[in-house]
């Protein structure tokens, strides 16, 4: 499903060949498709995000940040919108890239340099994955990384 798959880093490979297992027919897997046990390898540089609507205005909250995200980002954004964690200028971007996986219901590769919490910049690879509880409608995403050392 997603274009130039085969680009993918050899960290994200899996985890994509895993979400796409579960795409049923023409819809999307659910968050409850995604057995944690199965990705124990990629967890530390795994997020869940939620994508809340309910304001009217679309806004994207950490609900499960992985130990290697903690430890790159320097904080634990657990529970946290993307607005309070990120600057103006980086979220606009970060935004764009999460909006386009939602409203397409396709998986999202980017290669990422984003300045952090006082660090220089952080650089990774990133995978977008789009989960719909109703197969449609994404209301999850989940979220692989790859960080440049």
């Amino acid at each position: 499903m997603i274009s130039g798959s085969e680009s993918l880093t050899e960290a994200l490979r899996p985890v994509y060949e895993y979400w796409a297992a579960r795409c049923r027919r023409d819809t999307l897997p659910a968050r409850d498709d995604i057995d944690p046990i199965d990705l124990a390898p990629y967890l530390p540089n795994l997020c869940l995000i939620d994508v809340d609507a309910a304001s009217g205005h679309r806004r994207y909250r950490y609900r499960l940040v992985g130990t290697g995200v903690v430890d790159r980002m320097g904080t634990d954004c657990t529970g946290q919108h993307f607005d309070e964690v990120f600057d103006a200028d980086s979220l606009a971007t970060i935004v764009a890239r999460y909006d386009s996986c939602v409203d397409s219901g396709q998986p999202v590769h980017s290669h990422e340099s984003v300045p952090i919490h006082g660090r220089e910049f952080l650089r990774y690879d990133r995978l977008l994955l789009p989960l719909a509880a109703d197969g449609r409608r994404v209301d999850t995403l989940l979220v692989a990384y790859e960080f440049e050392n």
